[in-house]
């Protein structure tokens, strides 16, 4: 998996750490964007934010899973497939906001997927 605007690298192995409060597996899924949010009135976390509506998608582009909105951070637009991670420590590192009320953010912006 390729990706520009950031470097991002995504391997499909299972970190290993297990999956309960003090350790927590990190979570990153390919999504297209599906479309925009318009906000006058928010939080001060998600101040000069652009969200997005993303759809999960499987490497070879079908729909998975319901839709989420996700804090772009990259700079896509609608129809883009990208990275998203989900976690809210991730998303407070990317953003360097200390403990927004934000969980998923878009990290990088997919220009080809390579299944072995």
């Amino acid at each position: 998996m390729r990706c520009h605007r950031n470097t991002v690298r995504s391997t499909q192995q299972s970190s290993g750490l297990p999956t309960t409060s003090t350790h927590r597996k990190f979570d990153m899924f390919l999504a297209r964007i599906a479309g925009t949010i318009t906000s006058t009135i928010k939080h001060d976390a998600y101040a000069s934010t652009k969200l997005m509506i993303v759809q999960p998608i499987t490497p070879d582009g079908d729909d998975t899973g319901d839709s989420l909105v996700a804090v772009d951070t990259v700079g896509t637009g609608v129809g883009e497939q990208v990275l998203v991670i989900r976690q809210g420590v991730a998303a407070a590192q990317v953003l360097h906001i200390d403990r927004p009320p934000i969980r998923s953010v878009i990290v990088g912006v997919v220009d080809e997927i390579q299944v072995a």
